[in-house]
């Protein structure tokens, strides 16, 4: 009798952990299907708001027949460009995190100068810090060891990073610095970006590197975004042998670190010309000569919006173009 009760009493016992174990199992479902359908509804307007944008831009210069102020046609095309990277940002993030769902991202190491690398991306990201008392500060040592990693995914990784401390930074500054360090007798370099801006409460922290998490609902609606950005950039830095994480600044705002593998090369610094003389061609279908042109492109594509601009884009050039 006390055999069966004991027993009764242990099978009432795993009734009840595999209740709610179930009840567990449901209720992640539940969270992970509104987490979703959140994040097709913040992709959604994020491609809505650059694309609306781009559009209504382009037609306001094609239907202002008395516009000839330059500086204003100036802004306006300056717009446009920025609605469109916004927009190859997102669907660039959307194939990466579906890339790394597959273990489809190809990954190609060699020597990178951080250094300058820094200073590209605050190039690129200048036009974020338009409007705001944000100094960006490059305290990378201009000697700094070069590190091993994909340069075109480490530019991809600081343009994420950066650009994420600077939408959350009104005033103040987003410095970059490096500093090297041992792991298992193994040359790391530990970079740091660091912000003075809102911060991260402390209930988020450790979320803030999954997928479509973007802090509260808050958050999620003053500065938009998807969620993607920092759980892409993790994977990258993971992929290429290294670490992240994030901390509190000292001062104010947050600090976010990441490690990658030094290179044993030596650093150094050339100038390097941009372009390399090509043979001469003849023109084809579309060409654009110049009798004291020192270089010849050739344009393939099969989209003519992409031909159009690489042609606006060089038009300035003393180049000749064949199509």
């Amino acid at each position: 009798l006390l055999l069966s009760l004991a027993l009764a009493d242990r099978i009432n016992v795993f009734k009840k952990e595999k209740e709610i174990a179930q009840a567990k199992s449901i209720e992640n479902l539940k969270r992970a299907d509104k987490i979703k359908d959140e994040f097709l509804a913040n992709t959604s307007h994020e491609l809505r708001t650059p694309l609306n944008g781009i559009i209504g831009l382009a037609e306001s210069l094609l239907l202002d027949k008395n516009r000839e102020d330059e500086s204003d046609n100036k802004t306006t095309l300056e717009m446009i460009v920025s609605s469109g990277k916004r927009l190859q940002n997102l669907v660039n993030d959307i194939l990466d995190f579906s890339k790394l769902r597959n273990d489809d991202i190809n990954i190609q190491k060699k020597e990178c100068d951080l250094y300058a690398i820094t200073n590209v991306v605050f190039q690129l990201l200048s036009p974020l810090v338009k409007g705001k008392a944000v100094t960006l500060k490059n305290e990378i040592d201009l000697n700094f060891n070069l590190v091993l990693a994909d340069e075109n995914r480490l530019q991809q990784i600081f343009i994420n990073l950066i650009g994420n401390a600077l939408k959350f930074t009104e005033q103040g500054s987003v410095t970059v610095s490096a500093e090297s360090f041992n792991e298992k007798s193994k040359p790391m370099a530990l970079i740091s970006i660091a912000d003075t801006g809102i911060g991260i409460a402390d209930e988020f922290k450790d979320r803030v590197f999954n997928t479509f998490e973007q802090g509260d609902g808050s958050i999620s609606r003053e500065f938009g975004g998807t969620g993607l950005g920092l759980s892409i950039t993790k994977n990258l830095i993971e992929l290429q042998g290294g670490e992240i994480s994030l901390h509190d600044n000292i001062e104010r705002g947050a600090v976010i670190k990441f490690t990658l593998p030094i290179s044993e090369a030596k650093q150094y610094h050339e100038k390097r010309s941009l372009f390399t003389p090509l043979k001469e061609r003849e023109a084809s279908i579309l060409g654009v000569k110049k009798d004291d042109a020192k270089y010849n492109f050739l344009i393939v594509d099969d989209e003519p919006v992409n031909v159009h601009v690489l042609i606006k884009q060089l038009a300035n050039e003393n180049v000749n173009i064949t199509t």
